[in-house]
């Protein structure tokens, strides 16, 4: 059922074919990506639905899940588990746990 594929993460890097249109490589390209994350402006779509969940109550109006984004692919659990078990395995020892915590946190952070 097409109704519930979610929208793949607006900044994650996205290769398009050569032969896409214009209007998708430029949706692709890296300016059009430091710009999302720059303004969070992909965002409009949910708040505007969001908005409306105010003023009309129907169904079509409802924030569900569908809405949503995909999670991001480095952001997957498994993903996740196995960099934590090879980054946990590396910093072995005192405070090993907190070390490969902070190498996963960092990069979203700082």
């Amino acid at each position: 059922d097409e109704g519930n594929i979610r929208l793949p993460w607006p900044e994650e890097r996205i290769t398009t074919a050569p032969n896409s249109s214009i209007a998708t490589r430029l949706r692709h390209s890296c300016i059009c990506a430091f710009f999302n994350r720059w303004t969070y402006s992909y965002m409009n779509r949910l708040f505007k639905k969001g908005a409306l969940q105010k003023k009309n109550k129907s169904a079509e109006t409802q924030l569900t899940q569908n809405d949503l984004y995909s999670i991001p692919t480095k952001m997957k659990a498994l993903v996740l588990g196995r960099k934590f078990w090879k980054l946990y395995d590396e910093h072995n020892g005192k405070y090993a746990f907190f070390k490969t915590l902070w190498h996963l946190v960092a990069p979203t952070f700082v």
